[in-house]
């Protein structure tokens, strides 16, 4: 088989060209943290998001989820914003300790309802003295109700704003 010069040439400058593409710079692939315990509570809330057509997305909020001692006493959890590092939702291991699977997820929902949807705290409560949203402060203004029965309107409101 013969070669001319220019086909020779062609292959030459198409081998050369694919020899010395550039991959793109990757950037480093971060691993968040949420604590095992946290991950069943993070994913419900990102399914309760969901259901009501809000996108929930811990690797783009950089979000991580732990469980560790708070030293004041008073507060049973937090969303911590820091900009050089991810946030955090830290729940005090003692509280966790001490409770059942609904207020696991009400404090759960509680502090991602501040670090994924901005939301303040509301103290609202009903005629009869009920909290009326899953983001009350927690200073005893209204009597606070999250169960099974009272579950699907909590995350209504909490999901609504």
């Amino acid at each position: 088989m013969k070669i001319n010069k220019s086909s020779l040439m062609t292959i030459c400058l198409l081998s050369s060209l694919l020899a010395c593409t550039k991959d793109e710079p990757q950037e480093p692939e971060v691993e968040l943290f949420i604590d095992e315990e946290l991950v069943l509570y993070f994913d419900a809330f990102r399914e309760e998001a969901a259901l009501r057509g809000i996108e929930v997305d811990y690797e783009a909020l950089n979000l991580e989820g732990r469980i560790e001692n708070i030293r004041d006493r008073d507060v049973l959890g937090q969303c911590r914003v820091n900009s050089a590092e991810p946030d955090e939702v830290v729940i005090d291991e003692f509280y966790w300790n001490g409770i059942d699977d609904d207020e696991r997820e009400f404090i759960v929902f509680h502090e991602l309802g501040h670090c994924v949807l901005n939301r303040d705290h509301l103290d609202t409560s009903s005629a009869s003295g009920r909290c009326l949203s899953i983001m009350h402060s927690g200073t005893g203004r209204c009597r606070f109700t999250y169960n099974a029965s009272t579950r699907s309107g909590y995350l209504d409101e909490l999901f609504s704003n």
